[in-house]
C-alpha cells in the first residue's frame, strides 16, 4: 500500500483573490442547488488549501449565512415578480430548518476541538461523497 507523506497544515491563508475565486463557483454550484456554498468551500479549504478544520468551520458559517440570505432575497424577489419558475420560499419551513441547523452547529461546534483531524475529514468526506451519489 502507498501512503501518502503527511503535508504540514498551512498557517496563512491563502490569497484574497484565491478565495474570491473559489467563493464564486461555490455560490453559482449552491445557487443553483440551494445548498449554502460552505458545502463546497469548507472542502476545498480543507483538502486543496491544506488549511486546519477548526479554523476553516466559522468560516463556512458565514459563508452559508451569507450566501443564503442574497439567495433568500433573490427567490423572494424574482417568485413575487413572476419572473422564471422560482416560488416564494416557505418561510415557516425555512425557520424550523434553520432553527435545527443552529442547534446542529452549536452542537458541532463544541464537539469540533474535541474530534481528531482524521475522523473530521473521513466524516466530511463520506457526507460528500453521499451527497454526490445521491444526486447523481
Amino acid at each position: 500500500m502507498i501512503r501518502r507523506r503527511d503535508v504540514p497544515m498551512r498557517a496563512d491563508l491563502p490569497p484574497l483573490w484565491r478565495l474570491l475565486i473559489i467563493g464564486i463557483v461555490a455560490g453559482v454550484v449552491g445557487g443553483v442547488y440551494g445548498i449554502g456554498g460552505a458545502a463546497l468551500i469548507v472542502p476545498w479549504l480543507t483538502t486543496v488549501e491544506r488549511m486546519p478544520v477548526g479554523r476553516v468551520a466559522g468560516a463556512g458559517f458565514v459563508t452559508t449565512f451569507v450566501s443564503s440570505s442574497v439567495g433568500l432575497a433573490t427567490f423572494a424577489v424574482v417568485a413575487e415578480l413572476g419572473l422564471g419558475h422560482a416560488r416564494t420560499p416557505r418561510w415557516l419551513h425555512g425557520i424550523a430548518l434553520g432553527a435545527g441547523g443552529a442547534i446542529g452547529a452549536t452542537l458541532g461546534a463544541r464537539l469540533q476541538p474535541r474530534t481528531s483531524v482524521r475522523v473530521l475529514r473521513i466524516l466530511l468526506a463520506a457526507a460528500a461523497i453521499a451527497a454526490g451519489i445521491r444526486m447523481w
